[in-house]
């Protein structure tokens, strides 16, 4: 279902009075003369500024055309026509032409809107403070990102978080700028606290009557299955919170002697840490809690996936990875403590490999240095490239048999270092305490207990094997080129163009698993942007001529596609004259001749970074 807008609001400068110096003393002193020697216009005037009617005429004057309130009233009297006598086209008709002129993108907004819900549903304004009553009870709002002329980047993103409580009001945001760019909708999603799928960030130099229609429908058609995804995120919170407090509730009545109980009756006789324990028991109960509380709530939320788009608007993060990760491998434990169960060690020197130990951690406790503890290596492949990271499941069993879990190594928290840990489940070794405590030996992690002892059934053979996980795969963003061709078989015919620099993200490669085969690949989702940018551009090379059918197919296939599975050998994918490809940067694609319609996608941090000449056609 899709959202109904009912009420819309525009703020915009242009729609308020002249700025500050707009108004020239020539004018001013050119409308002072004509009011001062006619009776009509003094008349009207005091009769509309009663606070100033004890004032001789100059004094009344001087007053009306120098103080920005009254001004500012004046243009308002000057805008509906009223207070004709006192002709304020003297005073405002050249700054009033510079206005228009300013709000030409504005009143184009205006006049969409107007046309999509009525013109009597849409207000303008010029200023926060003014809209407020009307954000309250708007559906969608557009707003102008420079509401003075004299805002520089800071002051401007300040006056938005100032007016944050009302901005978040409408259903729907959209700000208008004439330097929209990544960096600066990440900044404005901070100030505002909204989530990209309800604003958005448009150039003014793009606005037209169709690109705004098709922004506010997509954004339409998708809002409800949009706020049902972001009520699952709110209701898992929200029970956290509860979680947090039933355990403090529960941790009021604790007993300092309950714990010395603990500690002499059961803990003592496992060789088991107090601290560890509570550690481990006071995490598990509130993981359980929050499941108990936010189950019952987000299982009964209906959601429609397919309406849900990527339009490449901010900086792709990757957060349920990274939440996923750290469930995954635990900090290192500190220097001087005892081994334990599932701790992660690398060997030093030129050899480097993995140790998971797998000896309980009740055998580990308060033992001799002479203790044999049981463990199984891992090779290591540093993961960097989008290609690596996508290629493959990242924690459990690949689909050749091997298991592998992915370590992220943060030591330096920009930069993490990602790095596959290849189970040797057949090779086994045993070292003492004192070694895994020596010198040889990092110990750089402690793996969660559920996933070493996926790794232990494996390396024993055993029964009982736990089963795997459903991790959320890292999604890479990517930056575009395009080509294609005008006509069949006219390669000196084709056409290149490459995406505008840092304004959008062209497409995530990722994992992917399918129910279809091929099951498992590498698979690219194109942002809803990237998508009208290649209509647009392809679409005005003709110059209204006729466009081929078989570039039509590539570019409805543009239109249509979901997912694009892709190669995991050449990552490219070739469908009804499309090619799509994905490209290490550095690398020098050759032209397809079959394609009508070729995308060349570049990923990795330079490329992401890079301006839109370092991409090859």
């Amino acid at each position: 279902m899709s959202l109904i807008i009912a009420k819309a609001v525009v703020i915009d400068d242009a729609f308020g009075p002249p700025a500050s110096g707009a108004i020239t003393s020539l004018e001013k002193d050119d409308w002072g003369d004509f009011v001062a020697k006619d009776s009509n216009a003094l008349s009207s005037l005091r009769a509309a500024f009663g606070d100033l009617v004890d004032l001789s005429d100059d004094e009344m004057i001087v007053r009306l055309s120098g103080e920005p309130a009254n001004l500012r009233k004046l243009w308002i009297s000057y805008k509906k026509k009223e207070l004709v006598d006192a002709q304020l086209g003297r005073l405002f008709d050249m700054a009033n032409q510079a206005l228009i002129a300013k709000a030409d993108k504005a009143n184009t907004v205006v006049d969409v809107l107007s046309g999509l819900i009525g013109a009597q549903n849409v207000s303008y304004f010029d200023s926060y403070e003014d809209a407020a009553g009307a954000l309250a009870s708007a559906d969608l709002a557009v707003v102008d990102f420079y509401l003075d002329n004299n805002d520089d980047e800071a002051t401007a993103l300040q006056r938005i978080a100032d007016a944050a409580p009302v901005l978040m009001k409408p259903k729907l945001l959209f700000f208008m700028s004439s330097v929209a760019s990544l960096d600066l909708q990440k900044k404005v999603r901070g100030k505002i606290n909204l989530r990209t799928a309800f604003f958005d960030v448009m150039r003014k130099s793009e606005i037209t009557a169709d690109f705004l229609k098709a922004k506010v429908e997509a954004r339409r058609s998708s809002y409800e299955s949009n706020l049902a995804l972001e009520s699952i995120i709110d209701e898992a919170l929200k029970s956290t919170k509860q979680a947090v407090e039933e355990f403090q509730i529960a941790c009021q009545e604790l007993e300092v002697h309950d714990l010395r109980l603990l500690d002499l009756t059961r803990l003592d006789a496992e060789n088991e840490s107090l601290q560890e324990y509570l550690t481990w028991l006071f995490s598990e109960a509130l993981a359980a809690k929050a499941r108990r509380l936010a189950l019952p709530k987000i299982i009964q939320k209906s959601i429609a996936p397919q309406s849900i788009g990527f339009s490449g608007q901010v900086e792709q993060g990757q957060i349920l990875f990274d939440l996923y990760s750290e469930v995954v491998f635990a900090p290192p434990i500190a220097q001087g403590k005892p081994i334990r169960f599932g701790e992660l060690l690398r060997t030093e020197g030129e050899d480097e490999r993995f140790l998971l130990v797998l000896t309980p951690a009740c055998d580990l406790q308060r033992c001799e240095p002479t203790k044999m503890v049981l463990c199984t290596t891992a090779t290591c492949t540093a993961y960097s490239s989008p290609k690596s990271l996508a290629k493959d499941k990242l924690f459990g069993k690949q689909a050749d048999g091997r298991l592998c879990h992915l370590f992220t190594e943060r030591k330096n928290p920009e930069t993490p270092d990602f790095i596959l840990l290849d189970w040797q489940v057949e090779s086994v070794e045993t070292h003492t305490v004192r070694d895994l405590l020596g010198p040889n030996y990092e110990r750089v992690g402690v793996m969660n207990e559920l996933f070493a002892h996926e790794v232990k059934e494996e390396v024993l053979r055993a029964i009982g094997r736990v089963g795997t996980q459903i991790d959320p795969p890292p999604p890479l963003a990517l930056r575009a080129s395009i080509r294609w061709k005008k006509k069949d078989g006219a390669d000196d015919a084709a056409v290149t163009a490459r995406m505008p620099t840092n304004a959008f993200a062209a497409a995530i490669l990722t994992y992917s698993e399918q129910k279809e085969k091929p099951k498992k690949v590498p698979t690219v989702i194109l942002s809803d942007n990237f998508r009208q940018w290649v209509k647009d551009t392809v679409t005005a090379s003709f110059e209204g001529q006729e466009i081929p059918a078989k570039l039509t197919n590539a570019l409805t296939s543009v239109q249509n596609g979901i997912q694009f599975k892709l190669s995991k050998t050449t990552f490219t994918c070739n469908e009804n004259g499309l090619i799509i490809k994905v490209l290490e940067p550095g690398e020098d694609p050759a032209p397809d001749p079959k394609a009508w319609l070729e995308i060349t996608l570049v990923g990795g941090e330079e490329a992401i970074q890079a301006p839109a000449e370092a991409f090859a056609a």
